[in-house]
């Protein structure tokens, strides 16, 4: 795999749960998840992130055995149709997500957590990316937003490679909505270049979560993916998102068409300007 702002990827979310904040229990059976995920790529998406426990706020935690329950059958008939992740900072889950056939671990922890170090080790022994997040739950830190993030990312970075895992399979990810205020989630967004440690690639996920619902970019237009393509302008080379649906029409207007700096303007205008809650 390859990433670049410049043609970016798209990350399908595959929720196998019942209590996701957006579509929990509508994939939770096996043959329900397959067909969604096939309709994900069909729709564009190169990459599908499956998860088996939900990461909302308030969120419910359940086993490494019952997530591996959920994930597996539907990795398994999944492998060779996309390019697939697991998104669980669970040791045992990657595990088995990665002996199942997924070939991205998607750790929200970052590796800042006590199995981080195993984590690192088994992704580096399977040639596997890892997409290091920027967790503010963890960190409770009033320090600046992106210096923090900058800072907390670097660690991330440092494990994975006394791990064992090769640079070019290190992804990075500022966490929007994981800890964060609204105002922080706006800095991560329009400064996003500014937490990146040594130029990786950047995950940039804010799919359906309250920041985007903050947003009027106008009739017509769909706040995630405005941001995502500021996200993009920003250095963003992969998205994350529940309907991929729209990224081809959304690169058209933004960057294809000619318009896109008038568009960008209008949008980074937007996001600065408007008062969060």
């Amino acid at each position: 795999m390859t990433f670049s702002s410049q043609t970016p990827s798209v990350m399908g979310i595959l929720n196998i749960t019942p209590d996701s904040f957006s579509d929990g229990g509508l994939f939770l059976a096996t043959d329900a998840a397959i067909t969604h995920a096939e309709e994900m790529v069909g729709k564009g998406a190169s990459i599908i992130d499956i998860g088996g426990e939900s990461t909302r706020p308030g969120y419910q935690k359940i086993s490494a055995s019952e997530e591996c329950l959920r994930i597996t059958p539907v990795i398994r008939e999944l492998c060779g149709r996309a390019v697939l992740s697991v998104d669980s900072y669970k040791y045992e889950v990657a595990k088995c997500a990665i002996e199942a056939g997924c070939s991205i671990l998607n750790d929200v922890n970052g590796l800042r957590d006590d199995e981080g170090e195993n984590k690192a080790h088994l992704a580096a022994a399977n040639d596997a990316y890892v997409v290091l997040m920027y967790n503010r739950r963890l960190i409770n830190s009033g320090s600046d937003v992106i210096a923090d993030a900058r800072e907390s990312l670097s660690r991330s970075v440092d494990i994975a490679l006394a791990g064992g895992v090769a640079e070019d399979k290190i992804i990075i990810d500022p966490g929007i909505g994981f800890g964060t205020t609204r105002e922080e989630d706006r800095r991560l967004t329009l400064e996003l270049k500014d937490i990146n440690p040594a130029g990786f690639p950047i995950l940039y996920a804010c799919s359906r979560k309250r920041f985007v619902q903050c947003f009027d970019f106008g009739e017509g237009k769909d706040p995630t993916w405005v941001l995502n393509m500021v996200a993009v302008e920003a250095g963003a080379s992969l998205l994350r998102v529940h309907d991929p649906e729209p990224f081809g029409q959304y690169m058209d207007d933004f960057f294809n068409e000619g318009s896109g700096t008038e568009e960008l303007i209008r949008a980074q205008e937007v996001i600065e300007w408007t008062r969060l809650s």
